[in-house]
């Protein structure tokens, strides 16, 4: 299905990318986003200091998902949106990939701002770097996180205000980084039953929670706001992850690919968020001990 859904998305990608080059005015740069929550975190996070550096109107083009988000943004003067069906989502990628390939130079010179280019064109560099130096060309690093203003009231978990400093969440899907690793996060749960914490797994769709924790199905926006009072949140590395970057609760990261770390760390944006490389037995047993001890 999906080898079809690329196809049918190649000979759409053209009309795509015109799409995207005709909403553009001519007083602002436009940022185009795909329909993914960690592209769409950073493709925001550094455009509020490139509002700052370069003095240009910011307009956001992104799926109509993705503008209640995108709202947050103090710097945003414009947005447009497209669906954000799976069908556009393939275009998109398609798209800048012939954007890239044909003409790089017009993207990134204040016209036209991909949040998430090929990656093959910027191999061996954090994404960070990427952003600032390739993409947004910043000559400083300030971002602005996700900033939800509007409360949301938390109905997935009951009594959350009263046991919310011994509520612990885990994550261990992610579609970009490993597959799913329930079975170490096993054993990370049974420490914290043991400690008396109240360990919740989120799912979505028919992901399965993982053993002896309880699922937490809920939107992310809601997701967000439980991770601003919970006690932690112990992820692999995900969108997910990037969507709650700016969060107050502990933030555990958990690398389980080999130098993963390197071009993806976050560590850098929240004194809240530790990060571990797990791609072996050893650092394993290790992280496993440091939750023995400091929980």
């Amino acid at each position: 299905m999906k080898i079809f859904q690329n196809v049918l998305a190649f000979f759409k990608a053209p009309f795509f990318l015109l799409k995207i080059i005709r909403i553009r005015r001519k007083d602002e740069v436009l940022i185009a986003i795909p329909p993914k929550f960690g592209d769409m975190v950073y493709g925001m996070m550094f455009a509020k200091q490139y509002k700052v550096e370069t003095g240009k109107k910011i307009a956001v083009f992104c799926s109509e998902r993705y503008k209640k988000y995108v709202e947050n943004y103090s710097c945003v003067d414009r947005i447009v949106t497209y669906k954000g069906t799976s069908g556009e989502k393939y275009a998109y990628f398609h798209a800048v990939g012939i954007g890239y390939f044909f003409k790089r130079s017009h993207f990134g010179n204040g016209k036209i701002i991909y949040a998430a280019p090929p990656p093959y064109f910027f191999k061996n560099k954090n994404v960070v770097d990427i952003y600032t130096e390739d993409i947004f060309k910043l000559k400083n690093k300030n971002c602005e996180l996700l900033n939800i203003k509007t409360d949301i009231k938390i109905k997935s978990i009951e009594n959350f205000e009263e046991n919310k400093n011994r509520i612990v969440v885990l994550n261990s899907f992610s579609d970009s980084y490993v597959k799913e690793c329930s079975s170490f996060f096993k054993k990370i749960a049974e420490i914290l039953n043991s400690k008396g914490y109240l360990i919740y797994s989120n799912v979505v769709g028919d992901q399965k929670p993982v053993e002896n924790t309880i699922a937490l199905r809920c939107p992310i926006e809601e997701l967000y706001f439980v991770c601003q009072k919970a006690k932690a949140f112990i992820t692999v590395r995900s969108g997910v992850l990037d969507f709650v970057l700016a969060t107050k609760c502990q933030k555990l990261i958990i690398y389980m690919k080999k130098n993963a770390f390197k071009y993806h760390s976050v560590e850098q944006f929240n004194s809240n968020i530790k990060e571990f490389e797990i791609y072996d037995k050893q650092k394993e047993s290790q992280f496993l001990n440091m939750i023995e001890k400091t929980f």
